[in-house]
């Protein structure tokens, strides 16, 4: 008995539930631990849990075992008789207290209780990898303690927190583009450039001047686009070189060309 290893502790209300028979409680009341419920439900837990840790240390210690090997040997470890040999090594019958008959504790129900309610109060009170390393040691007393599954996986960035919109402004959503127009053959030079400039906003100021004499006058028109000056034509009317001006502007503003 030297190899076994030391039974965790367990504190609390939680080992007065393990050590103490209910059948000796009053009855009318509430388990003296309503978080977990009585030994009853400590036990079903733990039988469960046990059974699934013992599995798990016997599929990483014996790969060469088959399905059928790995649950016989699952059984065997689980049997009544390896059970009491446990509960003997620790003397847990002798914890117990409140049991008038306490041959009660010699009965196989009573001993399987008592062992897996002790295992399902060490996994909720101590967690998993405490559970993992004591019947890891218990099953197998000279290998080293197996590592709880996970936990030498990396570590993930916690995600980033949820979007609130009370704390957080809804993205802004640009204006839609609006495409330039393809000049075609026949389309009013003039007309199309007035038309673009007003769906996108810009303003459009034109410096017209004339010289020469009066029954021939030479027109020269500049056009700004948002004080900018983007085209100049000349011609012999004001109409040619406004045109020209217009025309351009629209290459210059990357809007296509005539």
């Amino acid at each position: 008995m030297n190899n076994i290893p030391p039974l965790p502790s367990i504190e609390g209300d939680l080992l007065l539930d393990v050590l103490t028979r209910q059948s000796n409680r009053n009855n009318s009341s509430p388990p003296d631990n309503s978080e977990h419920g009585g030994v009853e439900r400590l036990a079903e837990l733990g039988d469960i849990v046990l059974g699934m840790t013992i599995m798990y240390i016997l599929f990483q210690r014996t790969p060469f075992l088959s399905a059928a090997e790995l649950s016989e040997r699952h059984k065997e470890l689980m049997d009544d008789e390896n059970i009491k040999h446990w509960l003997t090594c620790y003397n847990l019958k002798a914890r117990v207290r409140g049991l008038e008959d306490r041959s009660r504790l010699d009965d196989q129900t009573e001993e399987r209780t008592l062992f897996s309610s002790y295992v399902g109060a060490v996994y909720v009170q101590k967690g998993f990898p405490t559970l993992l390393t004591w019947i890891s040691r218990l099953v197998s007393p000279e290998s080293e303690p197996l590592a709880a599954p996970g936990s030498n996986a990396a570590t993930v960035p916690p995600p980033p927190p949820p979007y609130s919109s009370t704390n957080a402004p809804p993205p802004s959503v640009p204006p839609p583009s609006i495409p330039p127009p393809v000049p075609m053959g026949g389309v009013n030079t003039l007309a199309l450039f007035n038309q673009t400039c007003a769906q996108r906003g810009l303003v459009i100021n034109w410096e017209i001047e004339s010289e020469g004499p009066p029954h021939q006058p030479r027109w020269s028109v500049k056009c700004l686009v948002n004080s900018q000056l983007r085209g100049s034509g000349t011609g012999r009317n004001q109409k040619v070189a406004k045109e020209e001006a217009a025309r351009q502007a629209f290459h210059q503003l990357g809007w296509g060309s005539f």
